[in-house]
């Protein structure tokens, strides 16, 4: 029963299905393509321009010219209070 039922499997419908599959990948890629320029037209009409963060932002331009830091005497060591164990 099962071979009657089987389609033979020729040149030609290997030539559709491979039309087929060329079709559905090309569509893919352009709705993808549109998805993400719907997206990125929503974000820019959206976000852009009055993000609060860009106030946070400041830029120091300096000559390139760094200054002499001179070492402090105990620079990275913290003293401790002496604690008394009867106190």
């Amino acid at each position: 029963m099962n071979a009657s039922r089987r389609v033979p499997h020729n040149t030609a419908n290997a030539v559709d299905e491979s039309t087929f599959i060329s079709g559905i990948r090309q569509a893919l890629a352009l709705n993808h393509t549109r998805m993400l320029d719907v997206a990125k037209n929503y974000w820019e009409r959206k976000y852009a321009g009055n993000d609060p963060s860009d106030a946070c932002v400041s830029v120091r331009i300096t000559s390139g010219k760094k200054p002499k830091k001179t070492p402090l005497p105990c620079g990275g060591i913290l003293k401790r209070k002496r604690r008394r164990l009867l106190s």
